[in-house]
């Protein structure tokens, strides 16, 4: 398994969470978003190897299928609220996808969260297991 701590700066937003083994050793720094990020947070991930990852929520795919279909979203709503189905159902693109920073954000990311099914993808062969858990927990308990 493994255990998250703060580096020495504390815990608070824009700070450094060290993810550990059971015998010390790092296996990974994660940080968190930074406050002002507004709706699109950035999630970072350092590895040890030196590869530093980022993710965005609402990821530019998903913003395109958003604004094409938001006018099928407010008529939906609209319905639902006139025939008392109950409240609107409106939210924002959630979906999240880890690449290398600096890459021409093209091919397959290493790490991916599907905001529609509350799903992660995750290609293990390059990413440490435990990190990822780590991750997906602060990116869960940040949403």
């Amino acid at each position: 398994m493994c255990s998250v701590v703060p580096r020495a700066g504390g815990l608070n937003p824009g700070a450094d969470l060290v993810v550990t083994g059971p015998d010390g050793g790092e296996l990974g720094v994660l940080r968190l978003p930074a406050p002002g990020d507004g709706g699109r947070r950035r999630y970072e991930m350092q590895l040890p190897d030196g590869t530093s990852l980022v993710g965005r929520r609402g990821t530019v795919s998903a913003w395109i299928l958003y604004v094409l279909l938001s006018p099928l979203l407010l008529f939906y709503n609209v319905a639902s609220l006139v025939g008392g189905y109950g409240g609107p159902d409106w939210h924002l693109p959630s979906r999240t996808a880890w690449r290398a920073m600096g890459a021409l954000r093209l091919g397959l990311a290493p790490l991916k969260f599907y905001g529609m099914t509350d799903k992660y993808k995750v290609r293990a062969d390059r990413l440490d297991m435990r990190v990822v858990y780590a991750q997906a927990v602060l990116h869960e308990w940040d949403g």
